[in-house]
């Protein structure tokens, strides 16, 4: 792409969370001729097929595309049957706001912390550091949080599969190089979250 241009946008099945983002790309499509009666349809797939899925570096997780805002006039070279247009497209990215309090599922705990999905994003981490009033236990494999008041102290464990609220904390984006010089597995986006205040945690201990 020529240039790209990024602004928020809260599609309807966002929940009233910023979670997402338009993120503008001019791309060169090829058209072939059998479709040129359908141009925004080929574009749409085209688009959706190479960005669907994908890490932006630096911008988010493309969910897939939003909307075509222009196209130039299609160019045709020589003994090739199609023809390249130029279109200028947004995308729906994905990149929560830091600070922002957004819901996952627990999906499995480790000694690092709680390892958190939203269904189309898994690498999402609650460090045990920034978990306030929580420990590990061994025995079950999971983390607990010790409630205690003046009368009693309560271990409640955050289960597999439940549901957390969390607050972003960062968003971490690896380079290029270091994805491709690194022999183990990175993923190329990072959120962590935290649940150090009142209100965050499992969702149904605060119902």
């Amino acid at each position: 792409p020529s240039h790209t241009v990024t602004h928020r946008h809260t599609p309807s099945h966002t929940h009233a969370h910023n979670m997402f983002l338009l993120h503008s790309i001019v791309e060169q499509v090829k058209v072939h001729a059998n479709q040129f009666d359908k141009l925004v349809e080929c574009v749409t797939n085209e688009v959706n097929l190479k960005y669907s899925n994908r890490i932006l570096p630096g911008v988010g997780l493309c969910v897939r595309l939003f909307d075509v805002l222009e196209l130039g006039p299609g160019e045709l070279f020589p003994d090739d049957g199609s023809a390249y247009y130029v279109a200028r497209v947004r995308l729906i990215v994905f990149c929560p706001l830091v600070g922002e309090i957004i819901e996952g599922t627990i999906e499995r705990a480790d000694l690092k912390g709680l390892r958190v999905t939203v269904g189309f994003f898994s690498d999402i981490l609650v460090p045990g550091e920034m978990m306030k009033d929580c420990q590990f236990s061994a025995e079950y494999k999971t983390w607990e949080w010790v409630y205690k008041d003046e009368e009693m102290e309560e271990l409640l464990p955050f289960v597999l599969g439940s549901q957390i609220r969390f607050r972003v904390e960062k968003v971490l984006f690896e380079t290029r190089e270091a994805l491709q010089e690194s022999s183990a597995y990175k993923p190329p986006m990072r959120i962590l979250g935290s649940i150090a205040e009142q209100g965050l945690g499992c969702r149904d201990w605060w119902r």
